[in-house]
């Protein structure tokens, strides 16, 4: 693997793993880790600067770096009320909610996790269901921490594959339709935003990918 493609590999595990941590329960304990990396995080994905996603990344750090205790306590609340309180209008945060009203849950939910087994990991759901938005994404930043890491360019080439592969399948085919119902019901909110960079971030990866050695084989 050329320089360039490990120098973009490692922040975008980066990238994927801060998304789908913002978008867990945002426990106390959770959100403070968030706040007090995220100064960090700027710095480590500046590699990312370039492409177009980067700025609406960077405007969710600097909010998520300067969030007070109230605001905190507002996404809480936000995030209890859209996927907790299972009301009948929330947008559940699964992939299976979003494919249509004639969707097997329980099928679709296995086949994601009959992609997460195929690509040798097990992750750490913290509970939720493998379709949840959060696991979805922790996957992509395991296989990019991966192909970072991977001894040869036939490695992250297939690596690369993946990543593909699992983006069209699963998050680009669910996820606008989820930006487009949290934002419906909770404009503004910090939720929001994170989904909605969470979609232009994987919409853009799945592009990058594209012009990347071996992505579309």
């Amino acid at each position: 693997m050329s320089g360039e493609e490990r120098g973009l590999a490692e922040p975008r595990a980066a990238a994927y793993r801060v998304l789908a941590s913002a978008l867990l329960p945002p426990t106390p304990e959770r959100l403070a880790t968030l706040v007090a990396a995220a100064p960090e995080l700027v710095a480590l994905l500046e590699p990312l600067r370039g492409l177009a996603f980067h700025p609406a990344l960077r405007a969710l750090l600097e909010r998520l770096a300067g969030l007070s205790a109230e605001e905190a306590e507002e996404h809480r609340r936000t995030y209890a009320t859209l996927f907790v309180s299972g009301r009948r209008s929330s947008p559940p945060p699964y992939e299976s909610a979003h494919l249509g009203p004639d969707t097997d849950v329980a099928m679709a939910a296995a086949a994601v996790d009959a992609a997460y087994r195929s690509a040798g990991l097990v992750l750490d759901a913290e509970g939720e269901a493998p379709d949840h938005v959060a696991v979805e994404l922790d996957f992509l930043s395991a296989l990019c921490a991966r192909e970072a890491e991977a001894p040869a360019p036939a490695e992250a080439e297939r690596l690369r594959r993946l990543q593909r592969a699992f983006l069209l399948a699963h998050p680009l085919r669910w996820l606008p339709r989820f930006a487009e119902a949290v934002a419906a019901q909770a404009p503004v909110t910090l939720l929001a935003q994170t989904v909605e960079v969470a979609v232009r971030y994987v919409e853009h990866d799945a592009a990058l990918l594209d012009s990347l050695p071996a992505a579309a084989g």
